[in-house]
């Protein structure tokens, strides 16, 4: 991504996380905490964007939970496939 890209998603990076929530709740019933983290075109880029509706320490602690999880070799399997 170049700078303008950057700049673009970064004005609009609030906009798509309120319309994520609002997504997310209506799909389910209900709200759910989660971040959105996105960075340049696949790996080459290393400026990375970040929304989230819950408390930056919260998302930080399930963001690392999750790494430690792929790190711990947990599999890559959806929810709705599991047995």
């Amino acid at each position: 991504m170049n700078d303008q890209e950057h700049r673009r998603l970064s004005l609009q990076l609030k906009h798509i996380a309120r319309r994520l929530e609002h997504d997310i709740a209506r799909r389910i019933g209900h709200k759910l905490a989660f971040s959105l983290v996105i960075w340049g075109d696949f790996g080459e880029d290393h400026m990375v964007q970040y929304a989230g509706n819950a408390e930056r320490e919260d998302c930080m602690r399930e963001m690392l939970a999750l790494i430690d999880g792929w790190l711990g070799g947990m599999p890559d399997i959806p929810f709705h496939e599991r047995q």
